[in-house]
């Protein structure tokens, strides 16, 4: 690839826009002093940014723009062979100033422009374009100085930067590997904590399960057998329920019979008082009689007494025992939800265990994976950094001999004339 055309504009002392053709081969530009030779490499340099306003001769960017133009813009846009356009523009403004660059006239950044040449060797401190006093500088250098320029111009020196970023880029790669060992180490050891934890949870777990079916059922046969009390309990009371009825009812008979003997006693009274002699002596008889059966009623009334508050007695220690049972079935009820509100929440706690087990396996997972993707990379860049330097070598031997030859010639050169200007010579003699 090759400059097939130079247009500049209002840039130095071009104040009218100039195209300048180049061809297949050399083109030489000659001119007296002032006529603006060195401008038209500016202007190359200018628009590839191979170089800063200072290495134009200039102090700042506005300074390219012509003065007696009366414009304030300046342009410089070469064309390539195989018909890639760049174009740079610069515009002052009162504050200061704007840059535009093209690339096949689209508006692109600086660095585009750049990262494009590069990929065809074109480089800002490269030696593409060699100035007034370079080949001097060159000359008088000394050998290492003029090795690497000699590496930079074939090549090397952009293998040797790639072998740089390489190997940067092996020790970062290297450090990552370490970093990720050191975490799964870490991970490893945090991995047979958390198995630990988690047989001990199971553990935990299967024993509070146990725990609590024991409990339960210990509950089931405490709760059956204060049922089994309770319907005794209930049955004696309807016992006793039935008795006390009975001894009422026969409280109320034998009421009922003291009644009538009162009143029998009353008429007995009245015919005592109204006969005497025989009849008086069986009134008296059937009197102590009488009087005998109703000490045997208040006695059997006192026992119906007695029995009744015994009854009675009994029936509050039932109604007490039953009450002290309802209570104990509360609790027994209580310590039940208790017991499967516990549960629950061992349940819940053992689930998020094993979900943060699965998780820091799914990581551990992962982070093997991008290790042994770390090394793979690893042994594809040392592959490849082997292969760099066998092809440096290569170069390198090339370069020795073609510094051996030109070393060579230039030891002829000094030796003197060659042997046909000696023939020369002795001929005019003669």
């Amino acid at each position: 690839m090759y400059i097939t055309e130079l247009e500049i504009d209002n840039f130095k002392s071009f104040v009218k826009k100039v195209k300048i053709p180049f061809y297949e081969g050399f083109s030489v530009i000659s001119g007296p002093n002032g006529s603006g030779k060195s401008n038209i490499i500016d202007s190359i340099l200018f628009v590839l940014a191979l170089s800063g306003s200072r290495s134009l001769r200039a102090e700042k960017l506005t300074d390219l723009i012509n003065l007696n133009s009366g414009r304030n813009t300046a342009e410089v846009s070469i064309t390539f062979s195989d018909g890639t356009r760049v174009r740079r523009r610069i515009k002052r403004t009162g504050s200061g100033y704007y840059s535009y660059n093209y690339l096949n006239d689209r508006l692109c950044k600086q660095t585009d422009i750049i990262e494009f040449l590069g990929k065809t060797g074109i480089k800002p401190h490269g030696y593409n374009v060699v100035m007034q006093g370079d080949i001097t500088r060159i000359i008088e250098m000394s050998d290492f100085e003029r090795r690497r320029i000699i590496d930079e111009i074939a090549g090397v020196a952009e293998f040797d930067a790639k072998k740089e970023q390489a190997l940067s880029e092996l020790e970062v790669v290297r450090e990552r590997i370490e970093r990720e060992e050191m975490i799964l180490h870490e991970l490893t050891i945090r991995l047979g904590e958390l198995r630990a934890e988690r047989e001990q949870a199971l553990l935990y777990r299967d024993w509070e399960e146990k725990l609590t079916y024991f409990q339960a059922a210990r509950n089931a046969a405490r709760l059956h057998e204060q049922e089994r009390e309770l319907s005794g309990l209930a049955r004696l009371i309807a016992g006793q329920q039935v008795e006390l009825d009975r001894v009422a009812s026969d409280r109320g008979l034998e009421e009922n019979e003291l009644a009538y003997l009162k009143a029998d006693l009353h008429e007995i009274d009245l015919q005592i008082n109204q006969k005497s002699g025989s009849e008086y002596l069986k009134l008296i008889a059937d009197l102590e009689e009488t009087k005998s059966a109703i000490k045997l009623a208040d006695q059997a009334i006192v026992r119906s007494q007695r029995e009744k508050e015994e009854s009675l007695e009994g029936m509050n220690r039932i109604y007490l025992d039953e009450k002290r049972a309802e209570n104990r079935v509360a609790e027994c009820n209580d310590a039940v939800r208790n017991l499967s509100v516990d549960r629950t929440n061992l349940s819940m706690e053992s689930a998020t265990l094993r979900a943060q087990c699965e998780k820091l396996e799914a990581q551990i997972t992962q982070e093997s994976r991008d290790t042994e993707g770390a090394r793979d990379r690893l042994f594809a860049l040392l592959k490849e950094i082997e292969e760099k330097k066998a092809e440096r070598s290569a170069i390198l031997r090339q370069q020795d001999l073609l510094l051996e030859k030109s070393r060579m010639r230039s030891s002829e050169r000094d030796r003197g004339s060659p042997p046909w200007a000696l023939r020369l010579r002795t001929s005019r003699r003669r």
